[in-house]
């Protein structure tokens, strides 16, 4: 009869030896791993080395690659320039495939421009001058200001609000209406009530255009339509573009909150009555 094992803490006797033993064996594993390698220090041999016998094909392989590493040939200047112009080739093959005439590929925090195709061309900014328009807007203006539409913003062609001579809007709400839907006549709104009119925004334009670090830029409206006065044509370089979206995304964290918005409805007031848009983009995640 088979005899019954005693139990401690729930654990048979035989398992209790058997973790005793295996215990016992890594100690005494450890123990001669330990004094082989204070044997190999005080003889000055490199641990990589095997003690005696050949050396495993693995780990000689291992040295022969680390060694063709550390003594890697110095490259030529024929094959320094070589490399340049294959670079060079796959670039221009990568931006024939771009169908923007311009673009630009910029790093932010440092400005320096990554991939570039005629970045520093001058050209019609279009609707991208609401950028701008907007920087203006959340730094001079008060979201809550009244701003009243004249006759100029409301005869401002299509896309636009819709608005009437009179009616008054918010100013945060006419940031959406121009952000999220590319209205013309909200940023015509939105420049006469921050300087009285559009040439004089446009010259506030430039000059926070300046102060950005743009070169290539020059603004005449504030909602991108096409426009020229005694400095120039409304334009602007792609490289130029590209710093200004770095200054909203790095110093102004309200254009983020403005481009985020999945849904928001603003109020026209009205003598009568109360009429209610809404837009359902989302540019930001």
């Amino acid at each position: 009869m088979k005899k019954k094992e005693k139990k401690r803490n729930g654990i048979p006797a035989r398992t209790r030896r058997g973790i005793l033993a295996a215990c016992m064996v890594f100690f005494f594993s450890l123990q001669i791993f330990q004094g082989k390698m204070l044997w190999r220090e005080s003889t000055g041999e490199s641990p990589g080395k095997v003690l005696s016998g050949k050396v495993p094909a693995e780990e000689n392989e291992r040295t022969q690659i680390m060694e063709t590493t550390q003594q890697k040939e110095p490259v030529s200047d024929a094959q320094t320039a070589q490399e340049k112009e294959t670079r060079e080739q796959e670039r221009e093959q990568l931006l024939t495939r771009l169908y923007a005439r311009s673009a630009a590929l910029v790093d932010a925090d440092s400005g320096r421009v990554l991939l570039g195709k005629e970045e520093h061309v001058m050209r019609p900014m279009a609707s991208t001058t609401k950028i701008m328009t907007c920087i203006l807007a959340l730094e001079k203006g008060n979201p809550k200001d009244l701003v009243t539409a004249s006759a100029n913003a409301v005869a401002q062609p299509k896309v636009h609000l819709g608005m009437h001579e009179g009616e008054a809007f918010y100013l945060g709400d006419l940031l959406y209406s121009l952000m999220l839907e590319s209205h013309n006549d909200s940023a015509v709104a939105i420049a006469e009530h921050l300087a009285g009119s559009v040439p004089q925004f446009a010259g506030w334009m430039n000059e926070k255009a300046e102060e950005i670090g743009c070169t290539e830029a020059h603004f005449v409206t504030p909602n991108g339509l096409d426009g020229e006065d005694v400095g120039g044509v409304h334009s602007i370089s792609a490289a130029d573009l590209a710093k200004i979206m770095s200054y909203c995304v790095l110093k102004l964290q309200n254009f983020l909150r403005s481009r985020k918005c999945r849904y928001t409805a603003f109020l026209m007031l009205r003598e009568r009555g109360i009429l209610a848009a809404a837009t359902t983009m989302h540019f930001f995640r």
